[in-house]
């Protein structure tokens, strides 16, 4: 067959394309592939290029098809089924003028909102293909109509009887609900850690008709005087300083859908599945029995927070002290006192959620790996908002001077510049606090000792602890179990062992005050072992002196 008005070098493509439907050879595997084979100069591979790229003079008349790639030079590009059905003899005509992709299947309702992620994973697809082809050479035509056909398919999708309806309900506009829609698959862990759509302001830019006006474009959507600023949808946030750790924007701004709008949308629930934005805290104020100058130096947190701004910019502070006047506290004191009980507490009262430094995720044998973990959590509490927790600081934030190996040093250095640099509230647990770097100290705002409770605190311990739902003997008597004192930690410890112990004799049977004596004697005789260092051993079973 012929095919009219085409150049040789088209021509040559549709005749390299043609026997792989013809079974004569394999399908080539990459656009890549057919450049490196056939263009015999920059100039041939770039006019091939072109000529099938999407919207180009084989793709847009239907000769071509290609599978959309995040790397356009990675695109599959063969004959269209239906002029490679010509070119078998299967079908007699000339070649449809246009033709658009297939139309993507669309997403089935969920019945609940639990499956808004599998609803959203089409649309996030469809959004990051559009990102990477509006940063490639050629004009990323059919990637804006597979977005439109996607964000029609998902917003079909959605039940008027969700709060997450309300974007549809509140009348924004199409470019404002493709950001807000981006940014919510990141939020609810639809998008993946290494998408497009959670660096800097991309999500904002998917409205663009290309490159060079999607910067503009964003900044319109993000502008203060914007709509998704007014209504309390959107926030940007600043990267601590230091190496990118996920590819973010040159200037460090990062575009995140505020808490309260999540919450609005009935979406808190999901929000925790992604891990980057922490857990809700378990633990409340009114469940620890705290010393008063615990108690004070908590008030002063939550005031540091709730008055930033005027403490900042018109109290003058912000010019004087550019750095290192968030709140940063160190909690240190014996085991089992509630330091971290209390660190869950505080997040609860600020109304955070917790992120608690994954040791065993931050550590790497790899040279340049741990700072940017460092770095990179950082970087997620603040993004997100968090209460971020370094529980037992001691085995991170060790003395210098102490350390053997210097890669030991740079990761403690790391930890104290971004320690430093972070906006918000990070609380550093230890019960080992001579061993802490001299440098900590004056990183550190505010610094609360948590000392062994007394026999009245462990009593209000015990009260506060025992639900009341638990079935007690009239017999139990929290004085006499209070001397000699108890840490909360021995408290829980104790109490569910009685626990475990009376439910041994049934169901119907209650917690007697002889259950938590021999409670209370396993813990004391536990932290006696453990002060003790264990016993000696010896050859022969004897202990040695």
């Amino acid at each position: 067959m012929q095919v009219h008005g085409l150049d040789r070098l088209e021509r040559l493509l549709l005749a390299c394309l043609a026997p792989g439907p013809l079974g004569l050879r394999k399908e080539w595997s990459c656009l890549q592939e057919i450049l490196d084979t056939l263009a015999s100069g920059p100039g041939e591979r770039l006019r091939m290029a072109r000529a099938l790229s999407p919207g180009g003079r084989l793709a847009a008349p239907g000769l071509v098809t290609g599978s959309e790639n995040r790397r356009p030079m990675q695109d599959k590009v063969c004959l269209a089924p239906v002029f490679a059905r010509m070119v078998l003899g299967q079908a007699d005509g000339e070649p449809p003028e246009t033709a658009a992709p297939p139309e993507p299947e669309r997403p089935k309702a969920e019945a609940t909102e639990d499956g808004l992620p599998r609803l959203l994973a089409p649309l996030v697809e469809a959004m990051e293909a559009r990102l990477e082809a509006m940063d490639g050479p050629f004009p990323p035509t059919n990637t804006r109509r597979s977005l439109d056909r996607a964000l029609a398919a998902f917003e079909d999708a959605l039940r008027e009887e969700w709060p997450v309806f309300q974007v549809l309900r509140d009348g924004y506009d199409e470019a404002e609900r493709l950001a807000l829609w981006g940014l919510l698959a990141r939020a609810i862990g639809a998008a993946d850690g290494d998408s497009p759509l959670g660096k800097g302001m991309n999500a904002a830019r998917l409205s663009a008709a290309n490159l060079r006006e999607s910067q503009a474009v964003a900044q319109r959507l993000l502008a203060p005087e914007a709509r998704l600023r007014r209504d309390g949808a959107v926030q940007l946030l600043r990267r601590p300083a230091g190496p990118e750790p996920d590819g973010d924007e040159e200037d460090g701004t990062v575009a995140c859908l505020t808490p309260q709008f999540i919450e609005r949308l009935g979406l808190s629930r999901l929000r925790v599945r992604n891990p980057a934005v922490g857990r809700p805290p378990c633990m409340t104020l009114d469940q620890l029995a705290l010393a008063p100058e615990t108690l004070r130096a908590l008030e002063l947190v939550e005031a540091q927070l709730r008055h930033g701004d005027i403490l900042r910019r018109d109290w003058g502070l912000g010019r004087q002290i550019p750095y290192g006047l968030d709140a940063t506290l160190l909690f240190w004191g014996p085991p089992g006192v509630g330091k971290t009980a209390c660190a869950e507490a505080l997040a609860a009262r600020l109304g955070k959620n917790l992120l608690v430094a994954d040791y065993s995720q931050i550590q790497s044998c790899r040279v340049g790996e741990t700072e940017k973990a460092i770095v990179r959590t950082f970087y997620r509490a603040s993004e997100n908002d968090c209460l971020l927790v370094w529980d037992e600081a001691d085995s991170m934030f060790g003395d210098r001077s102490a350390t053997t190996h210097h890669w030991e040093a740079r990761d403690i250095n790391t930890l104290l510049t971004e320690l430093e640099r972070f906006r918000g509230v990070c609380v550093l647990c230890t019960n080992r606090r001579d061993t802490l770097d001299r440098a900590l100290a004056r990183r550190i705002a505010l610094k609360c000792e948590f000392p062994a409770p007394t026999s009245a605190q462990t009593r209000e311990i015990w009260r506060r602890m025992v639900p009341p739902e638990m079935p007690l003997a009239a017999d139990v008597d929290f004085d006499e179990l209070s001397r000699p004192p108890l840490t909360g930690g021995e408290v829980k410890n104790t109490l569910a062992n009685a626990a475990r112990a009376a439910i041994l004799r049934g169901p119907d049977t209650v917690v007697t005050m002889e259950d938590l004596r021999a409670a209370c004697r396993q813990e004391r005789q536990g932290r006696d072992f453990t002060a003790a260092g264990g016993p000696k051993i010896g050859f022969n079973g004897r202990a040695e002196d």
